[in-house]
């Protein structure tokens, strides 16, 4: 039976009612969360949030009564009414959000995705330490990412893909600010400079052995491809494409056994493509974009290992040479 339900039965019994009115029996067995009010500290937070940003649509018009049942997007605990969560995806809202969700010290998760807010990206995120995934995709925020988010150690996944004017250097952090992370997409920005050290080597305690999904495409990233990409072990997909990309890939690349897409197509990379390219994934590489760069030479019959590959894509380089006969053995 339904705790609601048992709730209000042993409510009548107690009263001594036998027989509770239609009414009145209802208002009893509503979700006794939604009587609560909002904390009235995170309250004021969101409401300054609207405040101000432009909301055309008028979906947040709801945000005003005390009733937290029907604020559009917003979550809340039993008890206490904190906000521990606030979904806003494709809302159509924009503007500068300013400092108005900085002190939502409970939330987690965060999405703001497929919206128009611009500005910098709030440095005082980096105090919401219960964040496990937050999500500013497809925005047009600009500048760079805040250090104070380096202190974001819970998050298991940031996204930020598709805000053009969000670029600078990758920050030294990136790669070590969180153990349990998870999901790291950074594509479609305009970040430079090489790829820092700390994203691919097990520096430090907090080096990235859980990631699973990394994506920096259509960027500016400078530099070659570091040797030390297999220290990912847990890397399924890997998007360096469309990027600056340069200079020969080490000969003895070894990846994740783990990898199933490798895409580093729309570089400058140059010299012979690397004879184990795809080594320590020969049974589970599905896809290896190596189009539009520089590679020359000859095509190594190694690539004919990766049994599992179903996408090949070499076009568009210097290559030269014969096809090897066993790439036709391939899935």
């Amino acid at each position: 039976m339904n705790r609601t339900w048992v709730f209000c039965l042993d409510v009548s019994r107690v009263l001594g009612l036998r027989f509770l009115p239609g009414l009145l029996l209802a208002l009893l067995c509503l979700d006794p969360s939604l009587s609560f009010d909002l904390d009235p500290a995170d309250k004021a937070s969101l409401l300054l949030f609207r405040s101000s940003i432009q909301n055309p649509d008028r979906r947040l018009s709801a945000w005003s009564g005390s009733d937290r049942a029907y604020w559009t997007g917003v979550s809340c605990s039993v008890v206490g009414g904190r906000v521990v969560s606030l979904n806003l995806t494709d809302m159509n809202q924009s503007g500068d959000m300013g400092r108005g969700l900085c002190s939502l010290s409970s939330l987690d998760p965060l999405d703001l995705s497929w919206n128009r807010f611009s500005g910098s990206i709030p440095p005082c995120f980096g105090s919401l330490y219960n964040l496990t995934i937050l999500n500013l995709g497809y925005n047009q925020f600009g500048r760079n990412l805040p250090d104070s988010w380096s202190r974001l150690d819970n998050l298991r996944e940031l996204i930020l893909t598709s805000n053009r004017e969000l670029g600078g250097m990758l920050p030294s952090w990136i790669g070590n600010f969180s153990d349990r992370l998870e999901k790291l997409d950074l594509s479609l920005n305009s970040f430079e400079g090489a790829v820092p050290a700390s994203l691919l080597q097990p520096n430090s305690l907090k080096h990235l052995t859980v990631l699973g999904f990394l994506n920096l495409a259509d960027n500016a990233i400078t530099g070659g491809i570091p040797s030390c990409i297999a220290s990912l072990e847990s890397l399924t997909p890997l998007n360096l494409s469309h990027n600056l990309l340069r200079y020969e890939v080490s000969p003895g690349l070894v990846i994740s056994e783990k990898l199933f897409v490798l895409d580093l197509s729309f570089n400058e990379l140059d010299g012979p493509l690397p004879s184990r390219i795809g080594k320590g994934a020969e049974k589970g590489l599905l896809l290896l974009d190596l189009s539009h760069n520089q590679f020359s030479g000859e095509i190594p019959p190694q690539i004919t290992e990766l049994k599992s590959l179903q996408v090949l894509l070499l076009s568009h380089n210097l290559l030269s040479g014969e096809i090897p006969a066993r790439i036709g053995n391939l899935t």
